[in-house]
């Protein structure tokens, strides 16, 4: 649960803002409201995001304009019963004179359980103006949390249902198993398909309590015994020496993957320069080359010797750069440099056909065809 206030939000039109992203057609399958206009899927807020800029123009400084609220929805449900049950709680936490609004969102992901609701509540009577429930009392999340308890667990009995909900911690359920990582629906979808998620793994090796690193004096007896005090010392040595050794491989790792980084970034590097003398030498090349048709006359007078050279090594130097990093490489970098380099290497054989005479060096480059 969080609030919206003036005093709490970094620009006007927050609470209407919020309306706005919780009823986006791309998440939410129903809207529901009571005493405030109400939101068309896809709106943008329409008159429910104006009615609560106004809202909240009215209320004095730092008042609460509304009071927001996610809860999962039991996918044991329909969805007709999902609905009558998000109403029933939002008439109970309004005490039947608040505004309130609610956008049902589908199941995320692959997960076809993740049925949850983003809720808007306004704790004022629609009427008077007055406080109708007291969510910003200190002890308003409790209250909340104990009411959808009691609204979802009745809707899953009248709906013939065994599951229920309970909203204590697993200690006061006493359960022995620790309180799992929020990982998010698309983990959850994963682990529910029976496979092993990435992200879970690496969230929990990071909340793994560490050992308290040993000291010499925790291993050393105080016994006044040479050869204990001997095993002792040898222990604590290999111990030093499994850090030592774990520290390297940490330092190791991250080497590894700080030249995976260095080499992909000089791949994107080559591709990127290699496409752009493609785009360089092809405009030039197709124009000499119309010229002479039109006129019936192979000329070289227009393009630049120097520059036609200069273009050649830097196909050459490309060739050579993309050699190194060829191993290991991804196969779709080398299936994209390898058609970048062939058209290179088909314009140098086009502009080959331009010159005057023969360049018996270029000959030679050209039979060995693109480097890769």
């Amino acid at each position: 649960m969080s609030a919206i206030g003036k005093g709490t939000q970094k620009q006007a039109g927050t609470a209407g803002a919020h309306v706005s992203y919780i009823t986006r057609s791309t998440a939410a399958v129903a809207v529901l409201a009571e005493r405030m206009p109400t939101a068309r899927i896809g709106s943008r807020g329409g008159a429910a995001r104006k009615w609560l800029d106004e809202q909240e123009q009215a209320d004095r400084k730092n008042g609460r304009v509304v009071t927001k609220v996610m809860v999962a929805l039991p996918h044991e449900l329909t969805d007709e019963q999902r609905a009558n049950l998000v109403r029933d709680f939002c008439e109970r936490m309004t005490a039947g004179r608040g505004s309130w609004l609610a956008a049902i969102h589908r199941p995320s992901g692959d997960d076809a359980r993740n049925h949850h609701a983003h809720i808007v509540l306004r704790d004022k009577d629609f009427e008077t103006g007055k406080v109708v429930v007291g969510l910003s009392n200190a002890k308003s999340v409790d209250l909340i949390r104990a009411e959808w308890e009691r609204f979802a667990n009745a809707a899953l009995d009248a709906a013939g249902e065994a599951a229920r909900i309970d909203r204590r911690s697993l200690a006061a359920q006493g359960e022995t198993r620790e309180a799992g990582a929020h990982v998010g629906p698309a983990v959850t979808a994963i682990e529910r398909r029976g496979e092993v998620s990435a992200v879970r793994v690496r969230i929990e090796s990071q909340q793994k309590p560490k050992p308290k690193p040993l000291s010499l004096s925790d291993l050393i007896s105080t016994a006044d015994d040479p050869e204990q005090e001997a095993r002792d010392v040898e222990e604590w040595l290999a111990y030093q020496a499994r850090l030592e050794a774990e520290h390297r491989a940490v330092e190791v790792e991250r080497q590894r993957k700080e030249a995976i980084r260095f080499r992909n970034a000089k791949r994107r590097e080559i591709l990127k320069e290699a496409s752009e003398l493609v785009e360089r030498v092809k405009g030039p090349v197709e124009d000499m080359e119309r010229w002479n048709s039109q006129h019936n006359v192979w000329d070289w007078k227009e393009l630049n010797p120097v520059w036609v050279s200069e273009r050649r090594d830097e196909f050459a130097r490309l060739q050579v750069r993309s050699d190194e990093l060829t191993p290991r490489a991804p196969s779709k970098w080398l299936e994209i440099l390898r058609s970048v380099f062939e058209v290179l290497h088909g314009l140098v054989e086009r502009m080959q056909r331009l010159l005057p005479i023969p360049d018996i060096d270029w000959d030679d480059d050209l039979g060995n065809g693109a480097g890769m």
